[in-house]
């Protein structure tokens, strides 16, 4: 049975081999052969629109080529170029010109005398009249000075609009004395091909003989060259100013291949890349002689496409199915061999793996519950360091807190043995202000002991909204009488701020104390001990920097700052964990603690952490 199973196995092979490649040789014979239909009938469609293009462009300049000529028949303007003297003459001629530029529907009509300079034109009343200006570079000025009507495409130096340019000469006798020239807009030509057209119908390029195009169905290809030009024809195209100050470039286009039937028909196949995009079009151009252009229609190639694979798909449907068919039938057979072979070796594996699966998942579960008691073992020690580091912090502070406490007292037991002398003099009111004296001083006292109550009580490391404000100032409390004692000036920037964030009240006062404590250390024996802290906000973040006047921090040692049992203190100013302790209790409420120091000297430490909009549940100290 085996035997025969792997027989039909190879033949089946073989068979699905030859049924692919009759497959593959079908959808290139006819894809093939639908590509080369779509692209005829492209090529014929194309053809066919680019003459009328041509025809209707070569009527709109044929209404025009013979107005200047008949208006060189006129002797007003022979006349005025005789004698541009007269005043009256000039505003006859104007007003003349003018008119004509309306009644013949001309963008501008002008009048040029032998030098280029213009004496009249048809808009002498508008803040951008031609008068006075000289256009002598252009080469219809040239030609009309050669007896011989011009021709020229450019933009105009006044206006900046598109232009075509009609020229003829005026005579004197066998002397050329003037040039009359009409400008009709090209804009409005433009705009009426673009009214018509289609979205998906082909783009339309009217090119110069540089291959500028100047005209266009599509905005972004205007002024931009079909080939690459060299720098010799980019030198005499400004020097001919046709362009003025319009910015020049070159399409970004491939050549494509094209069907053998096209090979002898002048058409080409481009891809042009715009904007990250690439579209692939068939052109074919037409020469328009007497203007000097070239006619470009670009017929997208998508079309030609779809038709290809509409034909394959079509073409192809019926040996699809047959194929799927025929190849359901082999799987078939495969598959219920494959399962039967599946369900026997699942069988077998299924009772081994039964009992390795029990036993592991046996494990892991131990393994869990291990690791979950170590956690809690880690998180229990680390709340206890951080005690502890509180506690240290405040024996460091001793010698402070017993100044700030020992003089109240000397002051209470003085105002006490006053009080007691009055009261055998009879003197009750002195004894009572010394009594009122007695009682403030214990409320500072009060006042002072309770700031250390709250700093060393154990925090509940819940995450709630915190004044940053208020645990600055506590923390400036507690450090105040270290900072008197040593003479430290302690500036605070941006304490106006109403400031809250995400965390825990006691541990941010533990941070902020233990930066205060170590940069009244470091400013020890210096010549100037200033102390800086600002606050300030940015996209959602709370920033505190505490900024020292000491020597700064050695930049090998600025890596190993936060490290454990990492001190540059001697052996009984601590055991370096401080800044440790302190750099993990802003990691715990989801900050960030970096040290570095400063262009202007001495020690900075940057603390960011989340800011909170919340005013529920805020802790104050």
């Amino acid at each position: 049975m085996s035997d025969l199973i792997t027989f039909i196995h190879r033949r089946s092979a073989i068979m699905i081999g030859w049924l692919v490649v009759l497959f593959l040789l079908l959808v290139w014979i006819s894809g093939s052969l639908a590509r080369q239909v779509a692209y005829d009938h492209l090529q014929e469609s194309a053809l066919a629109q680019l003459q009328r293009y041509e025809n209707s462009l070569g009527s709109i300049l044929s209404r025009y080529q013979f107005i200047p000529e008949l208006l060189g028949t006129n002797p007003l303007l022979k006349n005025f170029l005789q004698d541009k003297r007269d005043e009256q003459v000039s505003l006859r001629l104007n007003r003349y010109l003018q008119k004509m530029n309306e009644i013949s529907n001309t963008s501008d009509i002008y009048l040029l005398d032998s030098q280029g300079t213009t004496v009249a034109a048809s808009n002498w009343n508008l803040p951008t009249t031609f008068i006075g200006n000289n256009y002598s570079f252009r080469p219809y000025f040239t030609q009309a000075m050669e007896g011989r009507g011009g021709r020229y495409y450019a933009l105009g130096m006044a206006s900046g609009q598109r232009g075509y340019y009609f020229s003829y000469p005026i005579t004197d006798a066998e002397d050329i004395i003037g040039v009359v020239v009409i400008k009709i807009s090209l804009s409005d030509i433009e705009s009426q091909w673009s009214s018509i057209r289609l979205a998906d119908e082909p783009e339309l390029l009217v090119t110069d003989p540089d291959s500028i195009a100047f005209i266009s169905t599509r905005p972004q290809w205007l002024y931009h060259s079909l080939q690459p030009l060299g720098a010799v024809d980019w030198q005499r195209i400004g020097q001919e100013r046709r362009y003025g100050d319009q910015p020049l470039g070159t399409l970004n286009a491939r050549p494509g291949a094209l069907p053998d039937s096209l090979l002898d028909s002048g058409a080409k196949v481009v891809t042009i890349i715009e904007n990250n995009r690439t579209r692939t079009y068939l052109v074919n151009s037409l020469a328009m002689e007497r203007a000097g252009w070239q006619l470009h229609l670009l017929s997208p190639t998508q079309p030609v496409r779809n038709q290809v694979l509409t034909t394959v798909i079509i073409s192809a449907a019926l040996y699809i199915i047959v194929v799927l068919l025929l190849l359901f039938l082999v799987e078939r057979v495969r598959n219920v061999s494959r399962l039967r072979q599946a369900h026997d070796l699942l069988e077998s594996r299924v009772v081994s793996r039964t009992a390795d699966l029990s036993e592991t998942n046996r494990r892991l579960l131990d393994e869990v519950e291990e690791r979950q008691r170590t956690e809690q073992r880690l998180r229990e020690t680390q709340d206890e360091l951080i005690q502890a580091a509180k506690l240290a912090v405040m024996g460091q502070m001793s010698a402070g807190i017993n100044h700030e406490l020992n003089q109240p007292l000397a002051a209470i037991r003085s105002y006490a043995e006053n009080a007691r002398k009055f009261l055998e003099r009879g003197r009750e009111l002195n004894a009572r202000a010394n009594l009122d004296e007695i009682v403030q001083l214990t409320a500072h006292m009060s006042k002072i002991v309770a700031q250390f109550k709250v700093f060393s009580r154990k925090s509940s490391g819940a995450r709630v909204s915190v004044s940053v404000n208020a645990s600055l100032n506590a923390a400036i409390n507690i450090i105040a009488p270290q900072m008197r004692q040593q003479g430290v000036e302690c500036q605070v920037v941006g304490d106006e701020l109403d400031l809250y964030v995400m965390g825990d009240m006691v541990r941010l006062e533990q941070v902020l104390i233990n930066l205060l404590s170590n940069a009244l250390q470091a400013m020890e024996g210096c010549p100037s001990q200033q102390l800086r802290v600002s606050l300030s906000s940015q996209s959602g973040r709370v920033i505190i920097e505490v900024h020292d006047s000491g020597e700064g921090i050695e930049e090998t040692l600025l890596e190993r700052i936060f490290e454990p049992f990492f001190t540059t203190k001697g052996v009984s100013q601590g055991l370096g964990l401080g800044l440790s302790i302190s750099h993990r209790i802003i990691e715990s409420m989801q900050g960030t603690m970096v040290a570095a120091n400063h262009p202007l000297g001495g020690a900075v430490f940057r603390i960011e952490l989340e800011q909170s909009q919340l005013q529920e549940g805020i802790q104050i100290a």
